[in-house]
Order: C-alpha cells, then structure tokens, then sequence
C-alpha cells in the first residue's frame, strides 16, 4: 500500500506513527467506543495520505501529526455517523460539554438524535479553523496550550478562537441572541 513513497518518505510515515499511535488510537476510541474499530480508523487514516502526500510531505513535523489526528478524528466521526440510526453518544463528557458551553439545555438537545444531530451539525457549520479548536479541545480533550502546540499558534489566538466559536454556537442554538 505504501510502495508509493519513496524510501525516505516511509521513514518520515513510520517516525510519526511510532510518535502518535497511541494518541490516534486515543483519539479514535474515545470517539467510537470500539478498540479493533479505532484500529481501522487509524489505518484508514494513514493510508488516506496516500491521496495527499504532496500537500502532507510539504508540511512541518508538528503539523503533519495535526494532520494526521484530524483525520483520524474525521474518519472516527464518518464511522459514528454512518451507525447514526443507533443510539450512540459521541462525548462520553457530553453534560460536561453543554454545561461548559452553556447556552442550551442539555434535555433539549441531547435527549434525542434529532437534537445530537443538531449539535453536531451545528459544529460541523462553524468555519474550519474554529470547529477545530472546538473539537481538538472537547473531542480529544487538549487543553489550550497543547491546542497552541498542535496547530502552531498562540494560545491567547486559540483562546480567542475557542471563544468565538462558543459565541457562533451560542447564535445558532439561540436564533442568533442569546443573553448571557
């Protein structure tokens, strides 16, 4: 599957999977509950580089993990919503999510998957460097300085970019007022 990298290009895939495999395979499970499915996601999401492996070689080291993570994160997500007919809850710390959030009503929204659906696609409308940080900090759990680290920014830019994105969400759960 790989043979389409050259020798060096290999090396540099396999540094960063032995640096972040577990993290990934942390990323994935949280997300799915599910340790042989996490593994398939990570795969999945290693091989997919193969469609962007210019635009990946290109990239810094601490970038290309970035890379990497958010597309283990995407596919996790991919794989929870095609199981969306079922009841399966994204955010083990969901009531921990809403109450930090604080803007809407946790019965309101998360009881059903109409209102989980809601949410969720309320984030995935969010511009994509916000919805990042959003998810970077409740999906996978960094804090704002590892967030900083991650995506090569501040962390008084990610503190400023988390809180607009709150604010974006705050306007769509409340039809754009919200008092608070």
């Amino acid at each position: 599957m790989f043979s389409k990298l050259s020798k060096n290009e290999r090396k540099i895939l396999s540094d960063i999977y032995n640096r972040i495999k577990n993290k990934c395979m942390a990323v994935a499970v949280n997300i799915i509950k599910d340790t042989a499915l996490a593994e398939d996601v990570v795969h999945n999401a290693f091989a997919g580089l193969l469609k962007h492996k210019d635009t990946f070689f290109s990239l810094e080291s601490y970038q290309q993990e970035v890379y990497i993570v958010v597309s283990v994160r995407n596919k996790a997500i991919d794989i929870l919503r095609s199981k969306s007919n079922k009841e399966i809850q994204l955010y083990d710390n969901s009531n921990a999510l809403v109450a930090d959030i604080d803007f809407f009503d946790v019965e309101k929204h998360h009881e059903s998957n109409e209102g989980y659906s809601q949410l969720v696609a309320m984030i995935e409308s969010l511009p994509e460097i916000y919805q990042t940080v959003f998810e970077l900090r409740y999906m996978d759990g960094f804090s704002n300085e590892e967030i900083a680290q991650i995506l090569g920014i501040k962390k008084s830019t990610v503190a400023k970019q988390f809180e607009r994105a709150r604010k974006m969400l705050q306007q769509k759960v409340g039809g754009g007022e919200h008092s608070g």
